[in-house]
């Protein structure tokens, strides 16, 4: 789990989450990408006095989520990673759950969980893609709302041989591209064993993350696109991310086109 700017009681929450898992027999490794801010350190030092599964690995400055998390993978011990973000929840079950299942099917490479989206009110949304859709990737990937990264448990071998991209958002789509293209197995547990906090309200930040995803991502579909040159599906997603790029440059704009726009591609594919 990566640390920047996230306030105590959103770290706290995350990694109490991870401390309370029926399955025990693990390393929290918290890493600590933001070493200019001194009440982050302190954070950090006191998680760490606490428990002794939690070890921290200080950047020396402020590096990114891709290099954080390479990071944090090349220093673990364990041949299994779990990813985790701040302000989030894992329910209590999920590492067992999770583990169990990659046991039983050695072939997945990488596993994700359905998850609940909470927003500020406390309202949630489940959302629960099914294992149908894992079964074509080469489609399912770019039409729907499949993989939500912090759900992510996978070998550590992956990302070893494929380390995140450091770059900024969105550094895990870059990173599916490629594994899907390579054949690696991706699978998902149908049950919500995850609490993502998405923020409805507050406009403006979503307009400047979705700004930065699209400007970010077009230049990686772009060199993607001689393996994926056959694949109408990922002409569709290139397509929308463009749009996303074009309705972004302006807030206004943004305003009164996005969420239009994305209601229909639900309508269309269905996630």
């Amino acid at each position: 789990m990566s640390i920047y700017t996230e306030s105590e009681d959103a770290i706290m929450v995350a990694v109490q989450s991870i401390l309370e898992q029926t399955f025990t027999n693990f390393e929290l490794i918290l890493v600590n990408d933001n070493p200019a801010s001194k009440d982050t350190q302190r954070i950090l030092d006191t998680l760490a006095t606490q428990d002794n599964r939690i070890r921290i690995l200080t950047n020396d400055r402020n590096r990114g989520l891709g290099y954080a998390l390479n990071a944090a993978i090349q220093s673990a011990n364990a041949d299994i990673i779990a990813r985790m973000d701040t302000e989030d929840s894992s329910l209590p079950e999920r590492f067992e759950k999770q583990i169990s299942l990659m046991k039983a099917h050695t072939n997945v490479d990488l596993l994700f969980t359905q998850w609940i989206d909470v927003d500020e009110q406390k309202a949630t949304i489940v959302r629960q893609p099914n294992r149908i859709d894992f079964t074509n990737m080469q489609k399912s990937f770019f039409t729907k709302a499949l993989l939500m990264h912090p759900t992510l448990m996978a070998h550590k071998k992956v990302f070893l041989d494929n380390p995140y991209p450091e770059m900024g958002r969105p550094e895990d789509i870059v990173l599916w591209l490629q594994l899907i293209r390579q054949g690696y197995t991706f699978d998902i547990l149908e049950e919500p064993l995850y609490e993502y906090r998405i923020d409805k309200i507050n406009i403006t930040q979503r307009y400047n993350k979705i700004k930065a995803y699209a400007q970010n991502l077009i230049p990686h579909l772009i060199r993607e696109s001689r393996y994926y040159w056959s694949n109408i599906y990922f002409w569709l997603f290139f397509g929308r991310t463009l749009f996303e790029y074009l309705v972004s440059r302006n807030i206004f704009i943004f305003k009164f086109t996005h969420a239009q726009a994305a209601r229909m591609w639900k309508v269309v594919f269905g996630s």
